[in-house]
């Protein structure tokens, strides 16, 4: 374990960003800028020699590209992570399109046999096979996407990326306690988990806290 120099905080030897503050273990890059402050704050000087040193404890996340070009991890905000799930769930309902036609036609073909009926026997079946189905496949498409790449589409359109604490990949199984179990205690008490994106220092929703990952941008 490694303590922060800005904040204290213990974290992995391997962690190129703390955990609690964000603070960059690595050096600045050569001919770095000097960080903005935060809004309504006074700058913050570079060290002499040390062009573009990281701002210190107490201000948790970069709010422009420069931070990007140097190594300072910024948070994915609610909107822009909205519309990343927004675009995730057009790509999810365009892959079902073709089961909806399927089951349109079964419910037809069920009815005018005179066997229909959504409430009992078949019909209830076929309802809770579709479900299934459409639920098991968009828990496969995130912990899938989430564990090999990072992100869904909808993340890489925006340039977002999952990530742990120590601003590394994630596993399948933190992919799976995400997106599975953090997401529906997210959607409990109306989508509060996912609001608290927009109100928390790190941009964390409640399926973020619970699996200890974040969601950066990875580009300007």
């Amino acid at each position: 374990m490694k303590r922060c120099p800005s904040c204290g905080a213990e974290n992995p030897d391997d962690a190129a960003f703390c955990s609690h503050c964000a603070h960059s273990f690595s050096a600045p890059p050569p001919g770095g800028q000097a960080y903005p402050p935060p809004p309504g704050a006074q700058a913050y000087p570079s060290p002499p020699g040390q062009p573009g040193y990281p701002p210190p404890g107490g201000y948790p996340y970069a709010p422009g590209p420069q931070y990007y070009q140097a190594g300072y991890p910024r948070y994915a905000g609610f909107w822009i992570r909205f519309v990343a799930a927004f675009i995730d769930g057009l790509i999810i309902s365009a892959a079902f399109f073709p089961l909806n036609l399927i089951f349109s036609a079964l419910s037809d073909r069920f009815y005018l046999w005179g066997s229909w009926d959504w409430r009992e026997g078949t019909g209830v079946a076929l309802v809770i096979l579709f479900n299934l189905l459409r639920l098991a496949a968009g828990w496969a498409y995130y912990v899938i996407m989430t564990g090999r790449y990072g992100a869904t589409l909808g993340k890489m359109l925006l340039k977002l990326k999952v990530v742990g604490e120590d601003m590394g990949p994630v596993s399948y199984g933190t992919a799976a306690l995400r997106e599975i179990v953090g997401k529906f205690l997210s959607s409990l008490i109306c989508a509060l988990g996912y609001i608290w994106a927009g109100f928390d220092d790190r941009k964390q929703a409640w399926h973020d806290k619970i699996a200890h990952t974040f969601v950066i941008v990875t580009g300007p």
